[in-house]
């Protein structure tokens, strides 16, 4: 992908910003993760700027909006589903470049993307990571720059999976990913958890005898 990555610096200090039906703003007021309902009101979308639509979900059908872009890659939030990285960094660098297609984009030295699966937590949240991750971001840096910006982001396991090979693939000096798989797991229980009482102890003691299921884990937690 040859974009500019001046463009595309991170802002240094997180804020939550949304548009009308709730999209947060990710990069430079240019980029948005949204739930479903972020995405089923045209005169809202063109009202906020959007001119693309990146609709990570097999089950909801594809929108069609007069004079917005809309790409819909089928996928289910399940661990075994295969994400298509590549297909969705190259929709968004289309959208984000100065490559414009409309006298709106041409103005804004670029478009507006919205990506939104159903809750806006893990399939579109994991393809935004990803994408920041080809803008020389690690990991840990990316995942953690969007849960500031969208603190309920919560990509499954399998997707995270995914996310550490592709980081390995993107940068070939790493031997290891930059994000600790065990510790993700646990932070993510303890928001699950959160008022149950659970310590974070108790739920690295449960990670460590399901040996890493978080889902076992979870199970195990909730009936102790």
């Amino acid at each position: 992908m040859n974009v500019d990555n001046a463009q595309f610096a991170l802002d240094e200090q997180p804020s939550i910003v949304r548009l009308q039906r709730g999209a947060h703003a990710i990069l430079n007021n240019r980029l948005y993760l949204g739930s479903a309902k972020s995405a089923i009101n045209e005169a809202v979308l063109k009202a906020d700027g959007i001119t693309h639509i990146l609709n990570v979900t097999k089950e909801l059908q594809k929108q069609q909006y007069s004079g917005i872009t809309v790409c819909q890659l089928p996928c289910y939030d399940s661990p075994q589903q295969q994400l298509p990285f590549e297909e969705a960094a190259t929709f968004i660098d289309q959208c984000l470049s100065n490559n414009n297609n409309t006298e709106q984009e041409a103005e804004g030295g670029g478009g507006r993307c919205l990506v939104h699966c159903n809750a806006g937590q893990s399939r579109s949240a994991s393809v935004i990571i990803y994408y920041l991750m080809t803008k020389e971001k690690s990991l840990k840096q990316s995942y953690e720059y969007v849960k500031a910006r969208k603190p309920d982001i919560r990509p499954n396991y399998g997707f995270c999976s995914q996310l550490q090979c592709a980081e390995l693939k993107l940068f070939k000096e790493r031997k290891t990913s930059s994000l600790d798989m065990t510790e993700y797991k646990a932070d993510t229980l303890c928001e699950i958890l959160e008022g149950s009482g659970k310590s974070r102890k108790d739920v690295l003691d449960a990670l460590r005898v399901t040996r890493g299921d978080g889902e076992i884990a979870l199970g195990m937690l909730l009936e102790e």
